[in-house]
């Protein structure tokens, strides 16, 4: 499954068609309350949307905590990768990379080059 993709023009979408926000009025740091003039419920409301685009879930006193447009958006996009997998989230190897990695999972450390290097 391919996560979904989400960013401040996806939030703008989302804010106008919830509450009639235009999409030029939400700025990066644009307080939640004092400059767009949401409601706990308002905001309750675009949480319910924007899980319904991204999949995740919000507890319910989220809307109490956020306070801008950008604690919003940082908690939605830290939250993406925890909802899928790595494989899915990031994608399967390319083939052409996958064929030049040896056939055992090593990954090399420090320690381990500087084993190599030392003798």
């Amino acid at each position: 499954m391919i996560p979904p993709t989400f960013s401040i023009r996806t939030l703008r979408r989302i804010l106008h068609k919830r509450t009639g926000i235009a999409t030029w009025r939400v700025k990066l740091f644009s307080d939640l309350r004092r400059d767009l003039g949401l409601t706990d419920w308002q905001l309750e409301q675009v949480l319910a949307d924007i899980a319904l685009v991204t999949g995740l879930t919000f507890p319910a006193d989220t809307a109490q905590h956020l306070t801008d447009v950008f604690d919003l958006l940082i908690h939605v996009i830290l939250r993406l990768p925890e909802a899928y997998d790595a494989e899915a989230y990031y994608g399967p190897l390319p083939a052409r990379l996958a064929e030049k990695l040896p056939p055992t999972n090593y990954a090399p450390t420090l320690i381990a080059f500087g084993a190599v290097h030392l003798n």
